[in-house]
């Protein structure tokens, strides 16, 4: 095989390389975009259980060189 024959392979090679990289993080973008949409749902969803909660609030005992607070047990937010 020649010199010239050669480069042309690896080139083609790479060629295909770069390609299937690219192919690669255009799906991880999409996913990627399809995750901030699915953070967003969760976030609206997680106002709405603290908006319509009826708060049961507790004391949650200090641990060493920390202060105590209360969170209500039904959605775990802090008072």
């Amino acid at each position: 095989m020649s010199c010239k024959q050669e480069k042309n392979l690896l080139n083609n090679s790479t060629d295909k390389l770069k390609m299937a990289y690219q192919i690669k993080q255009e799906e991880i973008d999409k996913h990627k975009q399809h995750l901030v949409t699915l953070e967003k749902e969760l976030i609206v969803i997680r106002e709405n259980i603290v908006k319509n909660c009826q708060h049961c609030w507790v004391y949650e005992s200090p641990a060493v060189y920390e202060r105590g607070y209360y969170y209500c047990s039904e959605c775990g937010i802090a008072k």
